[in-house]
């Protein structure tokens, strides 16, 4: 270890004096970000040398600026979890090209292909079309030259091979049931030429557990029993063959900003109110690892936490991310009210459609938002993702906006929006509750868990569970329901989020349970009143699609107008904003196993609106009444659905 460490030392030095910036206001987010990019951190996969070698600089750059341990009874920064580990090293990815002559070509990973998500075990030798209308589809890989007839193609086939102008690197495994392999045109004209044959595809990887590492030091408050935690993840994809995906814009960029915010704020004469933690989480990019780790530990240690993550920052205007309804609006405006002052241009999306680590924080009912730049999804996951993306100037002000922001509020305390809600009842019974003990509690359940507790505040004892949950780990998703199906790709959307509401809590009988023992329902699909699929754009991700399934009908919104159409038999209500022309979504009803369910269908782009005012993002569509048609007709949505609706 001690070794190691030095041998660490001596390249980050190296590495330090040769990429060494002009001294600019802007001078060290420069040099980080170089470091961070460098050949010898090759993509800072999480297991790998680079990551190693990252992890270390980072915890250098932590003790050079003065940062604490969060735990007082150890002295280190770094914070040990369990990893799931795909190692890239044992991995197989062949694809060979078979002629009808029997001429057989290997295409190269990287430079012929690079599949989209990846396999623990698949192989098949299939022949190829480049006819999605073809008899033979349902037995063939489909090879498109665009995107035009993806849905269809993907639907019918066994897979598609589609021609990209660059490739995206994804560390996704068996999340689609169907392989998607991108290709360049090369790889298209001499699939061309063979006219006709098969492909052979043999794509695994192995799982294995390692240990990694997130990085935490904080600044002390004068209450360490209320928190903000400002975040970035460090880790990135890695390389495929001699490309080395940097991860320039995802995420050193908003590491470099953390680190300059930590530097600002120990520097500072102020004494603050609350705990700051700064982490520098590993395993974003292989399902929110670290973060899900860390975010359980905080829960048990503080009242109450607010997190504010970095990720994907290369320039304004930003967007600020998270979940309407898992978040303070308290905190929103006082945040957007510094961003203001301080010229920065920026939005609010609170679809919840976009995955970071803040998504952990709020699936504990944490209040928690990534500040991001807006359309970064062209840009990420791709070699070309180089510091050249960077505009530093834009970097600077952001960094100074939540310097300031800490300033001017570290003494605030924001509530969660479960507790306004039940907060301003008119019930003398709920003005009385603990919420904030029903919500820090409920933070430390899983989702089928509930336990009874006794508040020290009030003395009362609360059921407490988690029927209402949001799944950013779709393996999460899987454990707990296995049987209910859904699509992992529609059109050029990719499945990000599913929340379900499952009404098991009305069947536990408080009187029978012992007091602080945490028990486990067995959950069932059958319990599950609702159910939603956040679905994002792999094109551009202001373009989202949500599909909302439900067994009850739901209450008339009097803020929109409906309208009837009909197509092929099926009856659909459109529905209006009632303040505008333009299309809100559809839904229907249909019938499965003698239960009724309304689906809901909203797509369309983000847009910022003033909502009882305050400044939130929703999805607008200006489909006409036709488009709607050829939507419905092209993706065939009841036939969509229908295969969860019959697994509910």
């Amino acid at each position: 270890m001690h070794l190691r460490k030095t041998l660490f030392s001596i390249i980050l030095v190296t590495l330090f004096l040769v990429g060494c910036s002009d001294d600019t206001e802007y001078s060290h987010l420069e040099d980080t970000i170089r470091i961070l990019t460098s050949d010898e951190m090759d993509g800072r996969l999480t297991g790998t040398k680079g990551n190693d070698l990252a992890l270390s600089f980072i915890e250098e750059k932590f003790r050079e600026i003065g940062l604490e341990p969060i735990n007082v009874d150890n002295e280190s920064l770094l914070l040990q979890y369990p990893h799931k580990f795909h190692n890239p090293e044992k991995a197989t990815y062949q694809i060979q090209i078979i002629s009808d002559s029997g001429v057989k070509v290997n295409l190269i990973r990287g430079i012929d292909f690079l599949e989209r998500n990846g396999y623990s075990n698949y192989e098949k030798t299939l022949p190829f079309t480049f006819d999605s209308q073809s008899s033979e589809t349902e037995q063939a890989y489909v090879v498109l030259k665009d995107r035009s007839n993806f849905q269809e193609a993907f639907e019918k086939s066994q897979g598609v091979f589609i021609v990209e102008e660059a490739f995206s690197k994804s560390l996704l495994i068996d999340t689609v049931e169907k392989p998607v392999i991108q290709i360049f045109t090369d790889t298209y004209n001499r699939l061309k030429e063979f006219s006709s044959g098969q492909i052979m595809m043999n794509i695994s990887v192995e799982e294995e557990m390692i240990d990694a590492y997130n990085i935490a030091g904080k600044i002390p408050g004068k209450d360490n029993k209320n928190v903000l935690v400002l975040s970035a993840h460090f880790d990135h994809v890695g390389t495929v063959g001699d490309s080395i995906y940097r991860g320039a814009i995802d995420n050193a960029s908003g590491v470099a900003v953390l680190l300059e915010i930590a530097q600002k704020l120990v520097s500072s004469t102020e004494k603050f109110d609350n705990e700051i933690i700064i982490v520098a989480f590993n395993g974003e990019e292989s399902g929110l690892q670290g973060s899900s780790h860390l975010v359980e530990e905080l829960s048990d240690k503080y009242n109450s936490i607010n997190n504010i993550n970095l990720d994907s920052l290369y320039n304004a205007p930003i967007s600020i991310v998270s979940r309407e309804d898992e978040v303070s609006e308290d905190l929103l405006e006082d945040l957007k009210s510094i961003l203001k002052e301080s010229s920065v241009d920026f939005n609010t999306d609170l679809s919840g459609g976009l995955t970071s680590d803040h998504s952990i924080f709020l699936s504990k009912h944490i209040n928690a938002m990534t500040i991001s730049s807006q359309n970064v999804t062209p840009k990420i996951h791709r070699s070309s993702d180089t510091m050249e993306e960077v505009d530093f100037p834009s970097l600077v002000k952001i960094t100074e906006s939540i310097v300031q922001f800490i300033h001017n509020y570290h003494h605030k305390e924001y509530g969660h929006p479960s507790n306004s809600v039940l907060e301003n009842s008119t019930s003398q019974v709920a003005a009385e509750d603990d919420f904030e003990f029903q919500v820090t509690e409920r933070a430390k359940l899983n989702h089928n868990e509930y336990t009874f507790k006794q508040s020290p505040k009030n003395n009362v004892r609360y059921l407490i569970n988690n029927p209402d949950y949001t799944f950013t780990d779709l393996h999460e998703f899987k454990k707990y329901y296995p049987a209910i199906d859904y699509e992992s790709i529609i059109d050029e959307y990719h499945l990000s989020s599913i929340r379900v509401y499952n009404s098991y809590g009305q069947e536990i009988d408080m009187l029978n349970l012992e007091e602080d023992k945490v028990y486990t329902h067995e959950l069932s699909s059958d319990d599950v009143l609702s159910i939603s699929f956040n679905y994002s754009s792999i094109n551009d991700e202001k373009q989202k699609l949500i599909v909302d399934i439900g067994k009850q009908t739901p209450m008339e919104n009097k803020e929109f107008v409906y309208e009837e159409i009909d197509i092929k038999g099926i009856p659909y209500t459109l529905s209006y904003s009632i303040n505008s022309d333009h299309l809100f979504g559809f839904s229907y009803h249909q019938e499965v196993n003698g239960v009724t369910y309304t689906i809901s269908f909203r797509n369309g782009e983000e847009v910022v609106s003033e909502f009882n005012g305050h400044q939130v993002t929703g999805i607008k569509s200006s489909m006409s009444e036709e488009d709607v048609k050829v939507l419905i007709e092209d993706i065939n949505v009841p036939r969509l659905v229908l295969n969860t609706l019959e697994s509910l």
